[in-house]
Formats: C-alpha cells, structure tokens, sequence
C-alpha cells in the first residue's frame, strides 16, 4: 500500500486526488492521514469540499480523527481555522471564497500540524482551489470530498479517486458489497467512441442533443425536466437513434425516455450524472471514463457495529477487480518501505 501510494506521487498524469466516502463516517480521514504519510515530503496542496478535521461530529457529537499536516503543505480553508496555531500558518493569499466558517485562505504550514478544513461547496470555488493551489506550487491537490457529493470525483475535476467503504453505511455485509456492486455498475460505464468531438461541444455548451436521422436537436436538462419530455414529440423520441444528456439522468428521466419509445444509445459526460442505479435495458455511455485507483475500507462502524474485515476485504476484492483494496485502519504500516 504505501508503496502504491508512493509510486503516485511520482506520477505526471496525477495531480489531482479526490476522496469519496460510501457514507458519513467511512473513514476518509483516516485514509487522507495515511496518504499524507506517503507524500509527506511532497509539495501537496489539500482543501475539502464538506467539513473535515473537527474535533467531534457536527451530528454525533463523537470524537473523530484530525486531519494531520506536514511542513511545507498548503491548505486552503477559512482564517477562523488557522488561529488556534497562528505561529504554524504563513498566510499566502486570500480567496474570493466565503465558506460557513468564513472567507478562505491559501496557508503553507511551517512545521508539522493539524487543521481543521471547512468546505468549498460549489464546483466553481473548488476549481478556484486547485487553480490557485497549483499556480503557487503544489505538484499534487488532494480534495477530500463530502459523502453526499460525488462531483469532485469526477474524471473533468480528478486525475484519479479512492473510493472508502465503510461499515458505518451498514453493519450488514451483504447490504455493504450490494452498494460496491451498485457504484462500480456507473464507474464501470463504457466509453464513448463516435462523436466524440461533437460530444464534447455538447459538454462545453452544457446542452443536451438527441440524434434524429442526420439532424441533432438540442436542448437543455432544465427544459427536459421542467416539461417532464414533452417539449419533444413522442415520433421524434421515436425515431432517435443517440441522446447525449448533460444532466442528472435519474431513473425517472430514463424511465421516461423508455415510455416515449426511445431505444437508442444515451450519452453522459461521466458517471457522476447518473443518479440512480441503471434501468434495465438502457445503453448508458460516457464521454470521460472514470478513474478509480484504490478502495479503502473500515469494517467498523463510530456506532459500534462491524463486519468481518477478512470476509469484507475479500468480497469486495471480486466486486472492484483488480483496483487494490486496502484496509487501513487493520495493515501495519511501514513508512520506511520504499
């Protein structure tokens, strides 16, 4: 694993790391720390798109992790949360951002620390981030995603994400593999490989466009959703052989599609706009294919619930493949392995 970990640092084609939590609690931090272990003599930039590094959870009220720092390392968060170590902080810039917590600021930790990261919650700010943690030196931006948005997992925003699995989504083994099962259907996604260049000027318009004989109809999600479909005829829907959907293509809206007759190929631009699980009978495509590197997984839950690490290691290991698995909270951790 810390190998792994260090054979990433190392890599061009990845600058920028997301994590992503099954559920609240999954042990995302705890995986952040581990990595920091790896890239710790790394210029690393890190900020969170949720709150992280809290003493106790905002919810539970449960102690949880901190979010360790080393020398060198810029953070991007809000100026409330550099004052209980001011001496530990050199203040670079601040952001036009305001988080829940206040405005954020660009910090280059001095010696080895802790932080507490208060959330960039639009994907406009979180850009920001990266843009600006990049243009002031950092080779690697790792985001520490929130368990409720998957955006910044996204192929268009990542280099590559881990993905942390955790019992604290359920104390039940199979209830855990059924929704690995679930994520890795959409991450598994084939990719587009017709109009390819035309799909991505769809992308960059951010309309939809269905493919009728020669002829392309755009459109835009919110007309979709607001006339639930019916601003195109039933015949065109009919008669279309490809759709490229630039929005949140749920069940409902697939459903609908099937309804009207359409049987033809859909097109996303990555598995991050496919809210539900799929329909059966839908060809669901992506223009960027996604980019899971590793697994983590927690086979205990803060609510005192647990599976069986082994039977959970392994299960999840024939779902994913062979993306690493690792767990951990339970694997003795070498820093001296090269």
């Amino acid at each position: 694993m810390n190998q792994i970990m260090k054979q990433w640092s190392q890599r061009e084609d990845l600058q920028v790391l997301s994590l992503v939590g099954i559920s609240k609690n999954a042990g995302k931090t705890t995986f952040l720390n581990g990595l920091g272990r790896a890239w710790s003599a790394e210029s690393v930039g890190l900020f969170s798109i949720g709150v992280d590094g809290e003493a106790q959870d905002v919810w539970s009220g449960r102690s949880k992790p901190e979010v360790r720092i080393y020398k060198g390392w810029i953070v991007a968060t809000s100026g409330i949360c550099l004052q209980n170590e001011a001496d530990a902080w050199e203040i670079i810039e601040a952001l036009p951002i305001d988080s829940v917590a206040g405005r954020v600021y660009l910090a280059r930790a001095n010696r080895d620390t802790s932080v507490k990261l208060t959330g960039v919650p639009t994907r406009q700010w979180a850009s920001l981030c990266i843009e600006q943690l990049k243009k002031v030196g950092c080779a690697k931006v790792i985001v520490d995603g929130a368990y409720n948005r998957k955006v910044m997992a996204s192929p268009v925003w990542s280099d590559g994400f881990v993905l942390v699995v955790g019992a604290s989504f359920s104390p039940s083994l199979p209830a855990l593999v059924k929704e690995v099962k679930g994520w890795m259907a959409k991450l598994l996604l084939p990719s587009t490989t017709d109009d390819t260049e035309l799909y991505q000027s769809f992308y960059r318009q951010e309309v939809c466009a269905l493919q009728i004989d020669e002829r392309w109809v755009l459109f835009t999600s919110h007309e979709w959703i607001q006339s639930q479909g019916s601003h195109i005829s039933a015949e065109d829907l009919k008669q279309a052989t490809k759709l490229y959907f630039h929005g949140a293509l749920t069940k409902r809206v697939l459903e609908q599609l099937r309804w009207s007759g359409f049987t033809g190929e859909i097109t996303i631009p990555d598995w991050t706009y496919l809210f539900d699980l799929l329909v059966k009978g839908s060809q669901i495509q992506v223009l960027f294919p996604s980019n899971l590197l590793a697994v983590s997984i927690n086979s205990t839950s803060p609510d005192g619930g647990q599976v069986n690490p082994e039977e959970l290691r392994t299960q999840i290991q024939q779902v994913v493949g062979d993306i690493p698995v690792w767990d951990v909270y339970r694997e003795e951790w070498n820093p001296d392995v090269s």
